[in-house]
């Protein structure tokens, strides 16, 4: 079972990509966050055993972006490998 995370400040993007994987065996969603921050907080209350193997990450949200977050997270939780997945309405 592959955990996974997706942090989007969008709650219906979040919501379609829970859907989508829904329908696939040996995926877990463990995480969901809005924002950069959200996603650090929540996974540093989760113990290391239960956090997200891959995280799906959005670019562009308020408080802390994808960018930033991707940088710090791979710092403070090298076991988790990061995927960009991002939509721009241009």
């Amino acid at each position: 079972m592959v955990l996974i995370g997706v942090v989007d400040d969008k709650q219906v993007n979040r919501r379609t990509v829970e859907r989508n994987l829904a329908t696939c065996n040996g995926f877990n969603i463990v995480l969901q966050a809005s924002n950069g921050e959200d996603f650090m907080e929540q996974m540093e209350a989760m113990p290391a055993n239960t956090r997200p193997q891959v995280v799906l990450m959005d670019i562009d949200m308020p408080i802390m972006n994808g960018i930033e977050t991707i940088a710090v997270g791979s710092i403070k939780f090298p076991e988790t490998k990061f995927l960009v997945l991002t939509v721009f309405d241009d």
